[in-house]
């Protein structure tokens, strides 16, 4: 077994075609190339769980467009996001000028006619009250067409500012989860490309339908059969064997969890991480709503209130980290099985030490 193409097993590489996505991606960039034919752009916001095919089916449609564009992976405030924008167009990073005047100097080096596209918009929509001045901007600029990019979807809901909603006016585009069947193409087409037209021969019958499944139950991640697909090789190969195997793919399985566990555990801001050590150490909703607000001060948080603690709840569920289901009158936690709650712990308790007063 030989790799023809490294690059067709990574995330950021943008396929030939995109399997049960055609569809989406005919829109955007029938919506793109207006841009190029002097009519006003529209401005868009594109929705959809992790893994759903947002990222790659937009920058494929940028780049087959021809239009003159900008990709971006927001930054947790709106005046980060503005100063990775002026690095990306202007070279340099111009912290220290306040929110106007970084802004002109962004504005004359923007094309005349462009498409700007902000990745993971809720970072700094969710949290940062300066987010309706920054899309105010973007969208009173005349010839520009603002993407919006967002697992969240509710995100229109975190524009404030009348004056923003106004002149947004955005086409709102969702994309629903793959499912094990549409996985499975996906996967024999990375498969194709990185192998070879005769790259069945490298499989076992049923490994590549495991990696399906597998992202299946994974809410229809994408990007995670192609994280299966590259680990399951590498398992392979390490073990010398030339055919891809079920056991190979539960080793990359398991190798995957355990390099996503710790991680993802330090990536959460400090309120995330003390709202999940609360709720795996409650049965009900409620209860892990009540010990936050009586362990906040010890780590230097204010208590929340019921809605902002809804909503850091959710985002542990959009993380998948834990879920929520209803018995009777009751809201039960659920941890979720790919995880080892016990190790979890220890991590967040490890992690939270270093807040403690």
């Amino acid at each position: 077994m030989r790799i023809l193409n490294p690059n067709a097993l990574l995330h950021s590489y943008i396929p030939p075609r995109l399997p049960h996505r055609e569809e989406e991606y005919e829109d955007l960039l029938k919506e793109y190339k207006i841009t190029s034919y002097g009519l006003p752009p529209s401005h868009m916001i594109v929705l959809g769980p992790p893994g759903s095919g947002k990222t790659v089916t937009i920058r494929k449609a940028l780049r087959d467009s021809g239009v003159p564009h900008v990709y971006l992976v927001s930054e947790p405030t709106a005046y980060g996001t503005l100063v990775a924008l002026a690095s990306t167009l202007l070279g340099k990073r111009l912290w220290g000028l306040s929110f106007a005047p970084l802004w002109n100097s962004i504005e004359r080096g923007l094309p005349e006619r462009c498409v700007l596209v902000l990745d993971e918009a809720d970072r700094f929509m969710m949290n940062d009250k300066k987010s309706d001045l920054l899309l105010y901007y973007l969208s009173r600029r005349d010839g520009l067409s603002l993407t919006l990019v967002s697992n969240r979807a509710n995100l229109v809901d975190y524009i404030k500012d009348a004056r923003v909603k106004s002149s947004l006016k955005p086409k709102v585009k969702f994309f629903k989860p793959y499912g094990a069947e549409e996985l499975e193409e996906i996967i024999r087409s990375r498969a194709r490309e990185a192998l070879g037209d005769d790259f069945e021969k490298f499989f076992e019958l049923e490994a590549i339908r495991l990696m399906a499944a597998l992202a299946a139950q994974r809410g229809g991640d994408a990007r995670y059969s192609i994280d299966l697909l590259r680990e399951s090789i590498t398992s392979a190969l390490y073990s010398g064997s030339d055919i891809v195997r079920v056991r190979h793919v539960e080793e990359a399985r398991i190798n995957i969890e355990k390099a996503e566990f710790e991680s993802s555990m330090r990536s959460l801001s400090r309120t995330h991480k003390l709202m999940l050590l609360c709720a795996l150490n409650s049965r009900k909703v409620g209860e892990a709503y009540s010990l936050f607000n009586a362990l906040a001060p010890n780590y230097g948080l204010m208590p929340l209130s019921e809605r902002r603690l809804r909503e850091v709840f959710g985002d542990l569920e959009l993380m998948g980290f834990i879920s929520a289901e209803r018995r009777g009158r009751e809201w039960v936690i659920i941890p979720s099985a790919w995880f080892d709650v016990v190790k979890a712990k220890e991590v967040l308790e490890k992690e939270l030490t270093t807040f403690i007063k």
